[in-house]
């Protein structure tokens, strides 16, 4: 069937709405599910700096057992041996410290960014 060119700028213009719902619908929902994606992204940064921040809190604790151990041998026995001992322990105690703040910083920018994530998935009406 035959339309003028006028009849079919109007038949265009009167489907534009509804083809813009429907290309907004789906770049909402690929929008969505990114931000889906994301979020999942981040719980699992989340658990694998959590488990790393754990293994370093535990690095931690036997150096700082090594430490009081060195440092109960150098009284009984007054050695430089456990004297230098105890200057490497502490040493290595300052440097598993500093990866333990390191990591505390980054956990807490993914729970931010999880945050940020779940409101925007949130004002998106998912």
């Amino acid at each position: 069937m035959f339309q003028s060119p006028i009849t079919r700028r109007w038949t265009l213009l009167l489907a534009l709405p509804l083809l813009t719902a429907t290309s907004l619908a789906h770049a909402d929902e690929s929008e969505r599910d990114a931000i889906i994606a994301a979020i999942e992204t981040v719980k699992s940064k989340i658990q694998a700096t959590a488990y790393r921040i754990d293994e370093v809190q535990k690095d931690i604790d036997k150096i700082e057992a090594e430490i009081d151990e060195y440092m109960k041998l150098f009284r009984e026995s007054q050695k430089k041996e456990y004297e230098d001992a105890i200057e490497q322990a502490k040493i290595k105690l300052e440097v598993r410290r500093q990866t333990l703040a390191r990591l505390e910083l980054q956990l807490h920018r993914y729970y931010i960014q999880l945050d940020d994530l779940e409101r925007h998935l949130a004002d998106l009406g998912g």
